[in-house]
């Protein structure tokens, strides 16, 4: 009797914790969390930045029913595959040696908290936590163990967020505020996502694949003194992209600002700020995630036909397996010569055949200084030495060899200014060809 009054009593619990609190829609509300998984492949630290995107953190696990639950939700979408690990939001501080971890929403706790798997925790191999999912054979649940790896391997991640009182708003930075707030001309989530879709006030999101967007009254002419905003959310792993089919503005006065990266101006970043009549129907603007924010705000003198323009969403496709060949092969940025779009993270492996070693050649690279760059270790895994690093701009060819037969080339960039990118010849052995002149700004590398 004891036993089922027990059972009873924690079922309860459960029924009016999930009465008395709700998630933002598709997260899944657990105690007084909620959680969403992503499928989609970044390094720890690209995972922590798209969890702030949505005012969330990567998940910690903090006692032995949230490993079990993390474990059950990450096997929904990765169960029977042939990598089944994904990122924790925790970090080991200090090398250990306060025998510490650091969560990635701010706090710390002991490493003794962890589900450590044989031999770890060894911060040799890195210093980021990953869970490994462990079928278990008695049932139908999943398992998991932590480890320690380098916090550049991409892997999908687990975000998590506070739940909120049922019949309250989620704010896009994870605060609660009554509906009764919403569109009511205040700034009361703090970030103004109460105020991101109202469209009373020209403030429109749309969350599909993709629209049409255009001025008020087009092709009439707009309105003195307008200030409208729209908001694009494409699916998750997508960026956004927009073109404009007419754009007729009063120059330097009435303006159209694009931003990307994040749901709101605190977590976008600007792309382009446009005014005047302009032929923009030969350009795209690309996003660095799946969100993009477009402002159009006018003064009261001058008003002309406004602006028409379609979005459309494009899946975030780079990186895979690459195979070496004598015969020369190009590795070149996304959209090069074009700028490449922000936000990227992409993984390549070059394989040569056994016993043959791999040459690069860089014939041209633009890229922003530190905070774009082009890694190439010296092997398949994040754990290889680094062989070298590509960033800022560089006219000189270059040539750097594999000691075996595989490379591992990480190419990141962040949301803002994009440039021409890099354009990489590749092939198997180390014949080097040179058929330009030889100038004093050559330069070759060789790694034995």
């Amino acid at each position: 009797m004891l036993i089922l009054a027990t059972a009873t009593y924690f079922i309860g619990v459960a029924i009016a914790q999930d009465s008395l609190f709700e998630c933002p829609r598709g997260w899944k509300l657990r105690g007084l969390h909620c959680y969403q998984f992503f499928n989609i492949r970044h390094s720890w630290q690209k995972a922590s930045e798209l969890c702030k995107r949505y005012g969330s953190d990567l998940a910690s696990v903090e006692s032995f029913r949230q490993n079990n639950f993390t474990a059950d939700l990450a096997a929904e979408f990765l169960a029977g595959q042939e990598d089944n690990a994904y990122w924790l939001g925790l970090k080991a501080y200090n090398q250990l040696q306060t025998n510490t971890l650091e969560a990635d929403a701010g706090h710390q706790i002991s490493q003794y908290y962890g589900h450590w798997s044989r031999d770890h925790p060894a911060v040799e191999e890195g210093v980021c936590v990953k869970s490994v999912l462990k079928n278990d054979p008695t049932s139908d649940s999943y398992d998991q163990e932590w480890e320690l790896t380098t916090c550049e391997a991409l892997m999908p991640f687990l975000c998590r967020i506070d739940a909120c009182p049922s019949g309250t708003f989620h704010c896009s930075n994870g605060q609660c505020i009554n509906r009764e707030f919403l569109c009511d001309g205040q700034n009361d989530c703090g970030d103004s996502s109460d105020e991101l879709n109202c469209p009373e006030r020209c403030q429109f999101h749309l969350e599909s694949s993709g629209d049409i967007i255009k001025s008020q009254n087009y092709p009439g002419k707009y309105q003195p003194f307008s200030d409208c905003k729209w908001t694009l959310e494409g699916p998750r792993g997508t960026n956004i992209v927009l073109q404009f089919s007419e754009f007729d503005r009063e120059k330097n006065f009435d303006t159209v600002q694009i931003l990307g990266g994040g749901r709101t101006d605190d977590t976008a970043v600007n792309m382009a700020s446009l005014s005047g009549t302009l032929d923009l129907t030969s350009q795209t603007f690309v996003s660095a995630s799946n969100f993009m924010v477009i402002k159009f705000k006018t003064d009261g003198s001058v008003e002309k036909r406004g602006f028409r323009a379609s979005w459309r969403t494009e899946a975030q496709t780079c990186g895979g397996d690459l195979i070496a060949t004598p015969q020369p092969q190009i590795l070149a940025s996304p959209n090069y010569p074009r700028e490449y779009p922000g936000g990227l993270e992409c993984l390549y492996v070059l394989t040569a055949s056994k016993g043959s070693i791999i040459t690069l050649e860089v014939e041209d690279l633009d890229m922003e200084p530190d905070k774009d760059f082009v890694l190439i270790r010296d092997g398949d895994t994040a754990n290889h030495p680094v062989l070298a690093t590509l960033t800022g701009s560089h006219t000189k060819d270059s040539f750097i060899s594999s000691t075996g037969s595989k490379l591992y080339v990480y190419i990141r960039t962040d949301q803002a200014d994009s440039r021409k990118g890099f354009r990489i010849r590749y092939y198997e052995g180390c014949n080097a060809i040179i058929t330009k002149k030889w100038n004093r700004s050559f330069s070759c590398f060789w790694f034995f």
